[in-house]
């Protein structure tokens, strides 16, 4: 699932916007689909957890059900500031971790750390730092 890039040294994505979602529609591109799609189950915020990647770093941890289960089975680690977007009634804007809510499909794509077992995921499940989200309402 996962892509090795030709030229690390390039973003994942790039995008061009503004900051809330009241602002004009955006362009999302990206270098491929995401890594997995599923639906929110719960998205927890926390003041200074730590990455799966060992960055310490306010964040949101957040369980998602990746089809074909209709329980939690992977956990997204989102820091504060991470790029995270909104896509409804066909426009994208930009939008923040804070407003991934319960319910919500998320279309997620991820780094290379992930850790297995951690309380950042679903017991018994993996969790992963996202790198990018888009939430489609």
């Amino acid at each position: 699932m996962r892509r090795l890039l030709a030229a690390a040294a390039l973003p994942l994505a790039t995008f061009v916007g503004c900051q809330r979602t009241t602002g004009p529609a955006i362009s999302l591109a990206s270098s491929g689909p995401p890594d997995m799609i599923g639906v929110v189950a719960s998205s927890t915020y926390l003041g200074g957890g730590a990455t799966p990647g060992g960055i310490v770093t306010p964040s949101y941890d957040v369980w998602i059900a990746v089809a074909p289960s209709t329980q939690a089975n992977a956990g997204v680690v989102y820091a504060a500031a991470a790029p995270v977007y909104l896509s409804l009634d066909g426009r994208v804007s930009r939008d923040t971790a804070a407003d991934i809510r319960s319910g919500d499909t998320l279309e997620v794509w991820h780094s290379g750390f992930w850790a297995y077992g951690s309380s950042q995921a679903p017991p018994g499940d993996t969790a992963y730092q996202g790198t990018l989200g888009l939430i489609v309402r």
